[in-house]
Order: structure tokens, then sequence, then C-alpha cells
């Protein structure tokens, strides 16, 4: 599969042009292909395809997993989901091999729900983060698995546990100075709808850019400090 960026985005499969997708498709797959090997935060896709001033669909966060969701299908979802299904396959061999109280269990255990999650399997994956979660014990672990449970919580739509859980984690990564964990976590927060409109949206743009700042990311800490600062001058509050 080749994606050709330069002049018109296209799309070419053993030899074979595929059509392009829509116009937005086609924007969040340019955002996607400039940012290789490197998550990419959904708040940062809501602000590269809905800049300031554009108009918003009402769930701006739905509306892009659904693009996801269409891309996948337009340029193969089959061979992705392939490698996670045998993900699963290799994860659930080795967990015949560790010990009953092993980190090696904990790892595992978050990783096969990491790929139940990628396959829509979403209560395989609640439920392995269930069953690793007595494993958890240390601040660094908890911070792993808070961030995979406050993910599948958030897709299994549990907005409020979600919401909780990043919480949770937020505060062990601040505690431990690990900035990249934190802002996993608050992006988890801005993302669920417990905090996705009003003075909770607020003070996550605000703690996320300064998560930016610390891991030396200026246009993202720049990008969430203006949607922070548009927020506070729309309702008049400004978060300490």
């Amino acid at each position: 599969m080749e994606f050709h960026i330069l002049g018109p985005l296209e799309i070419v499969v053993d030899g074979r042009a595929v059509p392009a997708p829509a116009p937005r498709l086609c924007s969040l797959l340019a955002i996607l292909l400039l940012r290789p090997h490197r998550q990419v935060q959904v708040g940062e896709l809501i602000d590269r395809l809905w800049p300031d001033g554009a108009p918003q669909p009402a769930n701006p966060t739905a509306t892009v997993h659904t693009y996801v969701r269409r891309l996948r299908d337009i340029v193969g979802a089959d061979v992705h989901l392939g490698e996670f299904r045998e993900a699963v396959a290799c994860i659930t061999e080795s967990l015949q091999y560790t010990g009953p109280t092993s980190n090696d269990q904990l790892v595992a255990l978050v990783n096969r729900s990491g790929a139940y999650k990628e396959l829509g399997e979403l209560d395989l994956a609640a439920a392995d983060l269930r069953t690793a979660e007595p494993l958890v014990d240390n601040r660094l672990n908890r911070v792993q698995w808070g961030l995979a449970r406050a993910g599948v919580e958030n897709r299994l739509g549990h907005y409020e546990q979600a919401r909780r859980i990043a919480t949770d984690v937020l505060r062990e990564s601040r505690e431990i100075g690990n900035a990249y964990d934190a802002c996993v976590a608050l992006q988890a927060l801005a993302e669920s709808e417990a905090v996705e409109y009003g003075i909770g949206r607020q003070w996550s743009r605000s703690l996320l850019a300064r998560c930016c700042t610390a891991l030396d990311r200026p246009a993202e800490a720049a990008t969430h400090q203006a949607a922070a600062n548009t927020l506070c001058h729309q309702t008049g509050y400004v978060p300490g």
C-alpha cells in the first residue's frame, strides 16, 4: 500500500489507485500520514479538522471516531485486524506460562486488552483489565493499567467511570513526574462526555497545554492553550 501526498492525495494498493475518500476523510488521512509512527490524540484531530471559527458537529469526538472507522474500511482494515487477532492468540498462549502474581502477567493482560479494544471486543477488554487490577502493585503499573481502563470504559460509554479513573491516573502521573502519561490521561478526560463541555473541558485543555510544554511539544501546547483561552472567553471562567 502506498500513499501519495504531494499534490492530490492518492491511495495505491497493489499498483492500483483506490478512489479518494470524501474531502474530510482525505484531510484526516493527510493529518495522520504527516505524523508517522506517532499516536495522535483525538483533540488534535478535532483542532486540525475544524480550526478556530469552523462550525463543528454536535459531538466532534464521536465524528472523528466514525471517520477513522471509515478510513479503515477504505484502506483495508482486515490487514490490521488480522495483526490484532494474532496478538490475542500469542498473548493467550503466553499467559499459560506466567506466574499468578508476576509483572509479566499484568503486562500481558493489559496488552491483550488493547488488542481486544482494537477488535471492538470491549467486554473482553474490560474483563482482562478487571483480572489485571489485583496485580497492580506500584504507581507506574497503576498509571499504565489506569490508562487502558479509562480508554475501554470511555468506549463502553461509561463516561463518569472513565473520568474518575483518568483523574486518578492524572494524579499518579503528576506525582511521579510522568508528563507523557499525564497528557494521555488528560486526553481521556477531554474526550469523555462527562467533561466534553464547560469548565471541565477548559480545565483539561489548560492542563494539556502544560503537559505538552513539559514534553517539549510547543505547537500542541499552543493549540491546547488557544482552545482553553477561547473557552475561558466564552464562559468567563479561568482555570487555576
